[in-house]
């Protein structure tokens, strides 16, 4: 069953008069018959556009959705700036923005879905900071570093950090050198006593349901990302995923423990394939041969399967709570190019 992306950072789209153009307002491609497509946000929304890099990527964790499956919270590019809004997961009803800072970067729900946990930009620095997903300004800084995430119980935030300078974000934008991931790190807080712990290189940890154990991305030294499994107890580390020439991140563990879902590279015949939110004057440049797409692997490593093949970028996959459906950022189905939130569903 047939079921990432070099990308750099571009100040203007590149065009010339004999590239293929290709149509952005596809929805779908023939390669991925049998799943069903459902637009959540639309153009006009200013969905932020993920951010690549040659080495490593950057995509983080820009979309999550509500423990009870109704919400969705993405990062949206207004007035200069970068915050979390909340939506209905259906089509219909405005989004409502729910933080007020600079460059909110990454944003993820707490089990219990009273909380968000976001990482933004300031200071030359990410930090990692709490707030309620229902209302007030109320925010509490716990830690520099990106990419937060829950345990199950709510009580650990486990977030990367970069030695040296945690700005992640920071490096991106306001540098032209490419990400170099490898002195990437992955720690906890611990929301009981404040203690701070250090585990193992990578980034985007992911913790698995009522286990003290996390999934993560790291590079290896090719430049290429892999999906690797920690015990934070015992200390025993195990590759899941890695492949000459793919570039696998962003994994996101399904509800019942059995699936990873996450971004990888896939060939593409489409050229100039380019866009994003422009006014945030960042655009992923796709070269002839690259684009992103979503893929989903069991936890053992095995079944790797394409789910797909839009000749635009996918990426930034999570789950529904049921496992039934994965929530993405794609630019298909926009005239230019933008990305917008939708939703597939998923049956292997």
């Amino acid at each position: 069953m047939k079921r990432l992306i070099f990308a750099v950072l571009f100040i203007a789209l590149a065009s010339t008069a004999s590239a293929k153009k290709f149509k952005w307002t596809m929805i779908n491609v023939p390669e991925e018959g049998g799943i069903s497509f459902v637009q959540i946000t639309r153009d006009g929304s200013d969905v932020s556009s993920p951010v690549f890099s040659l080495s490593g990527w950057y995509t983080g964790r820009m979309l999550d959705v509500s423990p009870d499956g109704e919400k969705i919270i993405y990062i949206d590019y207004k007035n200069k700036t970068r915050n979390v809004y909340v939506k209905s997961t259906s089509s219909a009803g405005a989004a409502v923005q729910r933080t007020f800072r600079a460059g909110v970067n990454s944003a993820c729900f707490s089990p219990d879905g009273k909380e968000i946990v976001f990482s933004e930009a300031r200071d030359g620095k990410d930090i990692v900071n709490i707030t309620s997903a229902e209302g007030g300004n109320l925010l509490h800084q716990i830690a520099e570093g990106a990419n937060p995430s829950y345990s199950s119980d709510g009580q650990t935030v486990f977030f990367s950090r970069y030695e040296g300078n945690s700005g992640i974000f920071n490096k991106i934008f306001n540098s032209k050198k490419t990400l170099n991931a490898t002195n990437c790190s992955i720690w906890s807080y611990n929301r009981n006593n404040g203690l701070l712990t250090n585990y193992s290189t990578g980034d985007n940890p992911q913790p698995l349901k009522n286990r003290n154990s996390f999934i993560c991305e790291r590079i290896n030294e090719k430049g290429y990302g892999e999906i690797w499994l920690v015990d934070c107890e015992g200390g025993s580390e195990s590759l899941i995923l890695s492949m000459p020439g793919k570039n696998f991140t962003t994994p996101s563990v399904s509800p019942d423990g059995k699936w990873i879902v996450l971004v990888a590279n896939s060939s593409s015949n489409a050229k100039n394939v380019s866009g994003g939110n422009k006014k945030e004057k960042v655009f992923s440049f796709v070269d002839t041969k690259q684009n992103t797409d979503i893929y989903v692997v069991r936890t053992d490593g095995s079944q790797l399967t394409q789910l797909t093949y839009h000749k635009g970028n996918d990426c930034s996959p999570t789950w529904s709570p049921d496992g039934k459906y994965i929530y993405f950022l794609s630019q298909r189905g926009s005239k230019q190019g933008n990305y917008n939130v939708w939703r597939m569903n998923f049956s292997l």
